[in-house]
């Protein structure tokens, strides 16, 4: 939630921080209420992991400790969900809600864990293209939406209720709903 209110309460001047701090807000609301893995921790260590871990030889020249050290430590979170799962999870949660105005969640998942990918990897694309705020701003006002709806849902409004404040109160609503960013 401290996250998503300081998106509230503070004037962006760089929609990627907005837009990054929001799709780690979905993240963290997701590990809180949602939590899943594809598997188990401990079958996860004791099988999986165990077997990449061994994959990475320990006598290859080429492979340096650190690099080796850093191979090891992303292996420690490969079981998790990833961002797209856990944004598609959500969008489908409040699908009846949110789709007309935040789209298909397997599309909506996708866009976001791809932007947000570009802007925190930037490869060879090109950087001012994945910064392009035409992009990031409508982005960063439907997972504000979502947002929105999750913590009501949490409090405990029906799923009527629901429909009728994003349709007469949201004005993140209005501003998806009529592309007024």
């Amino acid at each position: 939630m401290d996250l998503y209110f300081s998106t509230i309460h503070h004037n962006f001047h760089l929609p990627r921080v907005r837009f990054l701090t929001l799709a780690q807000s979905l993240e963290a609301y997701h590990r809180a209420t949602m939590p899943g893995r594809y598997m188990s921790d401990d079958s996860y260590r004791a099988g999986l992991r165990r077997v990449l871990s061994g994959a990475i030889p320990k006598d290859d020249p080429t492979i340096g400790k650190d690099f080796r050290a850093s191979l090891d430590r992303r292996l420690d979170y490969l079981h998790e969900f990833s961002l797209r799962k856990r944004l598609k999870e959500i969008a489908l949660r409040h699908r009846a809600v949110l789709e007309d105005l935040i789209g298909d969640p397997e599309s909506f998942s996708s866009s976001v864990a791809e932007k947000r990918n570009q802007l925190t990897h930037p490869g060879e694309q090109d950087p001012k293209r994945a910064q392009d705020y035409r992009e990031l701003w409508p982005l960063s006002d439907k997972m504000t939406l979502l947002l929105e709806v999750c913590f009501l849902d949490e409090i405990g409004f029906a799923q009527e209720r629901l429909r009728q404040i994003v349709a007469g109160r949201s004005s993140c609503a209005r501003r998806v709903g009529r592309g007024w960013v």
